[in-house]
C-alpha cells in the first residue's frame, strides 16, 4: 500500500493545478439543479405524477453520464504516459504495475466521483415531493455509482493495451456498449429458444443497463428479485477488469 503513495501523491499534485477539479462540483451541480426546476415548473401534472418523471429523467441523465465516464477520464489515462514517453520513468522507481493502475484509477476517478456526487443529492428531491420511494432512490445512486467505477475500470483497461488517444476512446466505447446494451440484446434472442439459466447470469446480470431497470420501481411496485445477484455479478466484472 505505500509503493502507492508516491504516484498517487503526483497525480494529485497534476489535478490540484487544474482548475476543472474545482469547478466540476459546482458546474454538475447548476446543470442538474436548473434542469430539476425548469421541469418542475414547466409540468402541469400533479407533484407526484411530477417527482417521477423528474427523478426518471435525472436518473437517466446520470446513468449516461456515469456508463460513460471512463471515455472522458480514465481512457487516456495510460496510453497518455506513454505516448509522452513517462510510462518508462514510473518504473525507474521501486512501483510495480499494480501500483501504477492502482493509483492511475484512483486519481483519474475523482473528478468522475465529484461530479456524480454533487447529482445524487438533487436526485433526492423528488422523493421529498412524493411518487419515489427513499428505497428506490438508494437502489439507483448504488447502480450508478457501481456503473462509474465499472466504465472507469473499462477505460483503464483499454488503455494499458493502446497508444493512440482515438482509438483508445472507440475501443472503450465500444467495450461499454457491448457490456450495457448487446449483452442484453443477445440474451433477448437467446431466450426465444432456450430458458438455460446460466445464459441469464452470463449475458444479462453483467448489463448496468439491466441493473438500472429493475432498480427502478415505484412506493408499489416490487423490486425485482435480481436486482441483489446483478449488483454482485458488475461487482464481480469489476474486480475483474481492473
Amino acid at each position: 500500500m505505500t509503493s502507492m503513495v508516491p504516484i498517487v501523491q503526483r497525480e494529485l499534485l497534476l489535478a490540484s493545478r487544474r482548475q476543472g477539479t474545482y469547478w466540476t462540483r459546482v458546474v454538475t451541480a447548476a446543470l442538474v439543479g436548473t434542469v430539476l426546476f425548469a421541469m418542475a415548473l414547466s409540468t402541469n401534472q400533479p407533484p407526484f405524477r411530477t417527482s417521477q418523471i423528474i427523478f426518471r429523467f435525472l436518473t437517466v441523465i446520470a446513468f449516461a453520464y456515469c456508463l460513460f465516464a471512463g471515455v472522458r477520464y480514465t481512457a487516456h489515462a495510460l496510453s497518455e504516459e506513454r505516448r509522452e514517453g513517462t510510462l518508462g520513468l514510473l518504473f525507474l522507481t521501486d512501483l510495480c504495475g499494480y501500483d501504477v493502475v492502482i493509483g492511475k484509477l484512483a486519481v483519474t476517478s475523482l473528478n468522475a466521483f465529484f461530479g456524480l456526487l454533487a447529482a445524487i443529492p438533487l436526485l433526492g428531491v423528488p422523493v421529498m415531493m412524493g411518487g419515489v420511494s427513499g428505497g428506490e432512490f438508494w437502489r439507483i445512486t448504488l447502480v450508478l455509482v457501481n456503473t462509474l467505477f465499472f466504465s472507469l475500470a473499462m477505460g483503464l483497461v483499454v488503455s494499458a493495451f493502446g497508444v493512440n488517444e482515438r482509438n483508445v476512446m472507440l475501443a472503450t466505447v465500444l467495450g461499454l456498449l457491448v457490456t450495457a446494451l448487446a449483452l442484453p440484446l443477445w440474451w433477448y434472442t437467446a431466450a426465444k429458444f432456450t430458458n438455460a439459466r446460466w445464459l441469464k447470469y452470463l449475458l444479462l446480470l453483467p448489463s448496468p443497463v439491466y441493473a438500472l431497470k429493475i432498480s427502478a420501481s415505484g412506493l408499489f411496485v416490487p423490486v425485482a428479485s435480481d436486482f441483489w445477484p446483478c449488483i454482485a455479478d458488475d461487482c464481480r466484472n469489476k474486480s475483474s477488469v481492473a
